[in-house]
């Protein structure tokens, strides 16, 4: 490449870049309301993150004439690392650095089935794909012998569509009178957009853009909720219903089965609106090995074209994953009501105890009545009701049937670490976990409370 820098430090390849590279792979529209570009984010750190991070040049959507505002996660759609040193391509730091990075995408756009990220050391550049089962590497790609592939990536990355970045192809929107897959990068810079929707059992939902729950991590559920009403409802109409989206484990029971089975109007458990697997646009059930891995572009090739990445260690093992280590995880949404609050807003302690009661009330009903043991009793999986009974019991993700032949397929013991029984902590087999450890968990909920916060719910000092 002409002008390469003799030395690869980062100012000097940013200045290279857009010198030579980013007039080819990124042009400009004319009269649009956004614009993807890459973006050098300079020493500053991004905005709307869950640490103080920046990555090094980033692709992001951003307004035109905002190029010298602040970047923030939400907006960026792939993340890169640049190293001077080419011997720093495939080594852990490299990649636990860039996966600390793509940790951020995740947290502030849950709805990503992956995020594309890429190296670059020194002239040797390598694309990833990471995903909730863990990231699939290229192979090293020398951007003077192989000037085109380099390009191909970049460019790549610029043109992909809304789908194709990585976002939920089953949240909608309808920007211009035409239904498009709901991208939150442009949705950030446009705030005034549509609110998404989905389409649930032959029913339409208006989706709040802002999270009920969500999770900062990589390699796991990927667990978020979201509020939910109508589509049709009025725009100051309340938000009544909650949308759980998560990644389970292939091999897991699902926890819209076993909330299914519920009758309305029981005590202690949330009411059951619908649920199902999420397919893409194509009708391909959406899930890590096949969906994801198996999901073929120029820029992220399936597992199988990739040769074995480089040995691990303990740092990056349970990120860098090879074929034969993939946990496959399949996409579920649970539609559900009613809208709960946090177990913590109780108003006195007697108010406390009659939600303690009553989502006890709901656990004993699911195992004496449906023969589910829920598994996982923590502070945040009860919730306040927003208006009688008092409490109910939520998460029903690691509960198991006390019918079932086989083990859940889950690879460690279950539960919250604060509030598991003593028994589950001193390494109960998985499938012993019964409706007594359960019980035990809501005294520590309890016992954690009475030490920990006042009357009102607020923190004090044991």
């Amino acid at each position: 490449w002409a002008g390469w820098p003799p030395a690869a430090f980062e100012e000097a390849v940013l200045r290279w870049f857009f010198d030579h590279i980013d007039p080819l792979v990124c042009p400009r529209p004319t009269a649009a309301a956004h614009e993807v570009a890459y973006v050098p984010s300079g020493q500053l750190v991004l905005k709307n993150g869950d640490a103080m991070r920046k990555g090094d040049l980033l692709l992001c959507s951003r307004a035109p004439g905002t190029e010298s505002e602040r970047l923030h996660w939400p907006q960026v759609r792939v993340v890169g690392e640049l190293k001077s040193n080419a011997d720093k391509d495939g080594r852990d730091k490299a990649f636990v650095q860039l996966a600390n990075y793509v940790r951020e995408i995740f947290g502030t756009q849950p709805q990503r089935s992956w995020v594309l990220a890429y190296t670059l050391c020194g002239a040797v550049m390598r694309v990833f794909r990471f995903d909730r089962s863990g990231a699939v590497a290229s192979t090293p790609i020398d951007i003077h012998e192989s000037p085109h592939v380099f390009l191909g990536a970049l460019k790549g990355f610029a043109m992909m569509d809304s789908e194709q970045i990585g976002f939920d192809p089953t949240i909608r929107w309808c920007p211009y009178a035409t239904e498009q897959v709901y991208d939150p990068t442009i949705h950030f810079i446009l705030p005034s957009l549509p609110d998404p929707f989905i389409v649930a059992g032959g029913t339409k939902y208006r989706i709040c853009r802002s999270f009920l729950v969500r999770r900062y991590a990589i390699s796991t559920r990927g667990t978020v909720c979201w509020r939910a009403r109508p589509f049709d409802a009025p725009e100051d109409s309340a938000w009544v219903y909650v949308i759980k989206d998560q990644w389970r484990a292939a091999k897991r029971d699902i926890e819209g089965d076993f909330l299914s089975r519920i009758s309305p109007g029981t005590t202690g458990l949330p009411k059951y609106i619908w649920h199902y697997n999420i397919h893409s646009s194509s009708g391909t059930v959406v899930d890590v090995a096949g969906y994801v891995r198996g999901h073929s572009t120029s820029v992220h090739p399936s597992p199988q074209t990739l040769p074995a990445p480089p040995p691990l260690t303990n740092t990056s093992r349970h990120l860098y994953q090879t074929g034969h280590l993939l946990q496959n995880r399949i996409k579920t949404r649970l539609i559900m009501s009613p809208l709960g609050q946090p177990l913590l807003s109780f108003t006195s302690y007697k108010h406390l105890l009659l939600a303690l009661r009553d989502a006890i009330l709901g656990h004993r009903h699911m195992y004496l009545t449906h023969g589910v043991v829920h598994r996982d009793v923590s502070l945040n999986n009860v919730l306040l009701h927003p208006t009688a009974p008092h409490g109910f019991l939520i998460d029903f993700d690691f509960a198991i049937s006390r019918f079932r032949p086989t083990l859940s397929g889950a690879r460690f013991i279950t539960g919250t670490f604060l509030y598991m029984a003593i028994d589950v902590l001193g390494g109960l087999e998985r499938d012993a976990h019964n409706p007594i450890h359960d019980l035990e968990s809501f005294y520590y909920v309890l016992l954690d409370i009475c030490i920990n916060y006042d009357a009102s719910g607020t923190a004090r000092s044991p």
